[in-house]
């Protein structure tokens, strides 16, 4: 009776070893309805690179060939289909998520005021943050940025205009660019003016004879102060969750504050290492 109680019980760790085990792999679904159980270390756009477990052997497998990958972390993956006269991938389908890859969308640039939005501002705004980004890459290592025409383009071929982002969902926006991180921004803005006058005066004496004569002159101006005041939103999503929010209304109320209430945000983001 205590032999079969113990091999029982060895049998029982023996099999929950197993499922922790099987738990921990990545899942690809062939097209032909195979399914490997396997480590993945690398996606690209053409292939998907795996190891089956205890194995040091490196594996290639088309994406052609996958309908979906199912990671030990519970997210799935899912490839485009092609057509059946050849790899021409289904219009609007997702694209494969690049891992480590950081799309930088435009940003909604908006006029509080009025309510409206410029389509110039969301670029330069856009262009700022990759900027910034750049000339950084070494913070963000191993993470690396889309090309702003491709992310742009991408936008344009999947329906998502610059004006309708703000109401697009996360998925959408991620299966419009492909990448695993998506940086997503919102400015908007209010103005008011200050006016201030100088003014200054002098005069003159002339002398004819016994008589003097006096003449004063005098002029005046007015300047005028703009002011902005800005509020500058900031989010950051991987794979669909969103890992980083926080808002800044610059100190200054200059017509360009907004670029140093970026710097701000990007340098407290979790991409971005400060030391």
């Amino acid at each position: 009776m205590k032999n079969s109680l113990i091999i029982a019980m060895i049998a029982l760790l023996v099999n929950t070893a197993f499922a922790n085990g099987k738990n921990n792999t990545d899942k690809v679904l062939l097209m032909n309805g195979k399914v490997l159980n396997v480590n993945v270390s690398k996606v690209t756009t053409t292939q998907v690179e795996y190891k089956f477990v205890g194995e040091t052997v490196q594996n290639v497998e088309d994406v052609n060939n996958i309908q979906s990958i199912t990671f030990a972390n519970g997210r799935v993956q899912e490839f485009a289909k092609t057509a059946d006269n050849g790899n021409i991938p289904v219009a609007h389908s997702p694209k494969v998520l690049m891992q480590n890859e950081v799309a930088v969308l435009p940003v909604t640039f908006i006029n509080r005021e009025s309510g409206m939005s410029s389509d110039d501002n969301a670029k330069l705004a856009q262009d700022n943050i990759i900027g910034f980004l750049n000339r950084n890459n070494a913070k963000i290592a191993p993470l690396y940025l889309q090309g702003q025409r491709l992310t742009n383009n991408s936008l344009a071929e999947a329906g998502l205009p610059i004006q309708k982002l703000d109401e697009m969902s996360i998925g959408q926006l991620h299966d419009a660019v492909g990448t695993e991180y998506i940086i997503i921004s919102r400015v908007s803005f209010s103005t008011n003016s200050d006016f201030t006058t100088s003014s200054s005066t002098w005069g003159k004496t002339e002398q004819k004879g016994n008589k003097q004569k006096g003449q004063s002159f005098g002029f005046a101006s007015t300047t005028e102060n703009k002011n902005y005041y800005y509020e500058v939103k900031l989010e950051i999503y991987q794979n669909g969750k969103r890992i980083y929010q926080a808002t800044r209304h610059p100190l200054l109320n200059m017509e360009n504050s907004w670029q140093d209430a970026y710097e701000y945000l990007l340098k407290r983001t979790p991409i971005y290492r400060r030391k």
